[in-house]
């Protein structure tokens, strides 16, 4: 697969059609398409351009083809989103009970004084 083609994969990922793709990337209409046809090489404006709009794609994956599309540490880990909304939900439930358990130990005091 050539560094065009890849170009083609990232706006079939985003589900952009190539002219919307060109348009968010501040290209000219039919540049890629163009590029693709002739067999042409990506200049490093577009390249570029593919970084600043889509930062999490990984440069090496996009010239070359190695690895994979999108860059590990730009990608949420669901895996991980997952845990720490448990963990959320944990420490927001424990202080909850937190705040009744003050609120009950003001309210006795509270009792014993009067």
């Amino acid at each position: 697969m050539t560094t065009i083609e890849r170009v083609f994969e990232v706006a079939e990922h985003y589900n952009h059609a190539i002219s919307a793709f060109e348009k968010k990337l501040g290209l000219s209409n039919m540049t890629l398409i163009a590029a693709k046809k002739n067999k042409a090489s990506v200049k490093d404006t577009v390249l570029n351009k593919v970084f600043e709009v889509f930062p999490e794609v990984d440069p090496v994956w996009l010239l070359t083809g190695e690895g994979k599309m999108l860059r590990r540490d730009n990608v949420p880990d669901v895996k991980a989103v997952a845990d720490y909304t448990k963990e959320f939900d944990r420490i927001e439930k424990a202080l909850a009970r937190l705040v009744l358990d003050v609120g009950e130990i003001l309210e006795n005091q509270k009792k014993k004084k009067d």
